[in-house]
């Protein structure tokens, strides 16, 4: 099965993490190519639109159809943007998505879907914090968009407190230092902090969570986590039993390995015709 990844990557979001997670990253694990506007797509027999839904994407969609195609899924598609969500949803065989709020969500729609979370190369991670025995400093990163979502409810705190905040993004934000996120050296950055702000937001996957115990650091959802990881013996044991956990269970062929599983479970039911499929 030749098979190859076509993401938003190629339509000029340079910056998208769910590329990175749920493309670039497992591409290798599956012998896969990824779409550059160049190659023939007659030639691959399974075809992955990677949370792209663009009218270049559902022109490739309708073309292909008779392809076993796949919609993966890491934003709320299918409510901020329902046409497009089902016009991609018929023409594929099945979804997959990257959170449990996705997954709940649609299974309440006509089409099969699988969760396969978001994981880790952990070969991206090459540096690790060295904590120190001092007032930890706060970090926060992600898209301009998300601060006042993520984080604004715990600023009044964090101002009291007289934390230190650095915000790594695309934009400066409202408050904290600022230093411009640039992938090649966001690992450096991140670490320049003892404590990543990650309170969840529905929909959204855990890999800044899990990005924050890659590199060795506590990543907190409230402000209880906080004052728990204010103590540095706390932060210590904190990134050993993560760093363990994240190797064990959030190591990127084991999303490679579960979707591969799908694609051939899926190709067999096609082949032998075991059950139906929603309509296209």
């Amino acid at each position: 099965m030749k098979i190859i990844f076509i993401s938003q990557f190629w339509e000029g979001f340079k910056n998208s993490a769910s590329h990175r997670f749920r493309c670039e990253w497992i591409a290798p694990y599956l012998n896969a190519d990824i779409y550059d506007g160049i190659q023939d797509l007659n030639q691959y027999d399974i075809i992955i639109y990677q949370n792209t839904h663009s009218p270049q994407s559902q022109a490739m969609a309708e073309k292909y159809r008779n392809k076993i195609q796949i919609f993966d899924i890491s934003n709320p598609i299918h409510l901020l943007n329902p046409q497009e969500f089902k016009f991609m949803a018929d023409r594929c065989r099945f979804l997959t998505c990257s959170s449990v709020d996705l997954y709940k969500d649609l299974l309440l729609t006509p089409y099969r879907v699988y969760h396969i979370p978001d994981r880790q190369n952990l070969d991206f991670y090459k540096v690790k914090k060295v904590h120190e025995d001092h007032y930890p400093i706060l970090v926060w990163f992600g898209f301009n968009q998300n601060y006042e979502n993520n984080i604004g409810w715990m600023l009044d705190y964090i101002k009291e407190q007289e934390f230190q905040l650095l915000t790594i993004s695309d934009e400066p934000l409202n408050y904290g230092k600022f230093i411009k996120w640039e992938l090649e050296t966001s690992n450096e950055n991140i670490v320049k902090g003892d404590i990543v702000l990650n309170p969840p937001i529905k929909y959204k996957s855990n890999n800044k969570t899990t990005t924050a115990w890659a590199l060795g650091l506590p990543a907190v959802e409230s402000i209880l986590d906080i004052e728990r990881f204010m103590c540095y013996n706390e932060r210590v044991r904190e990134q050993d039993f993560r760093l363990k956990e994240v190797k064990e269970k959030w190591e990127i062929s084991r999303s490679a390995k579960k979707l591969m599983g799908i694609i051939k479970n899926e190709s067999g039911i096609i082949k032998f015709g075991w059950h139906g499929y929603p309509s296209n």
